[in-house]
């Protein structure tokens, strides 16, 4: 496989001139997109699972309360994480050119929200088995 190398020209503090490479956007997206194809199918088998009034357990605790919500409420984990990768993925382009190293930030915190999301859809799934 041939990858190009895209070199942009960038200047630092110093008004010296760097030549970077690409940002690996390709990869980004694949973990991403991954993340949460693996999380959506788990809580696609939780749904189907579950009865229609019957309560989905989210969350137990060793007192023996736990937290159940309606099943059409596992659709909510995945559109809030999406809703803020979105968001997080606009304001990293907008700060693109002027603020690089914060632009890099926010597509790292763009894996922590997809990760998060996928431990929660596990959790959920070995909850209700």
């Amino acid at each position: 496989m041939k990858f190009k190398i895209r070199k942009n020209l960038v200047k630092n503090r110093n008004k010296r001139i760097i030549y970077t490479q690409g940002t690996g956007k390709r990869s980004l997206t694949i973990i991403l997109v991954g993340l949460f194809g693996i999380s959506s199918w788990l809580l696609l088998a939780v749904f189907q699972k579950s009865a229609p009034n019957f309560p989905v357990a989210i969350r137990t605790n060793d007192f023996g309360s736990n937290f159940l919500a309606n099943r059409f409420f596992l659709w909510q984990i995945p559109i809030l994480g999406l809703i803020l990768i979105v968001l997080n993925s606009i304001l990293a382009r907008v700060l693109r050119d002027s603020e690089e190293r914060l632009s890099f930030f926010l597509k790292s915190v763009n894996i922590g929200i997809a990760v998060l999301i996928l431990l929660i859809s596990v959790q959920i799934y070995l909850l209700n088995r």
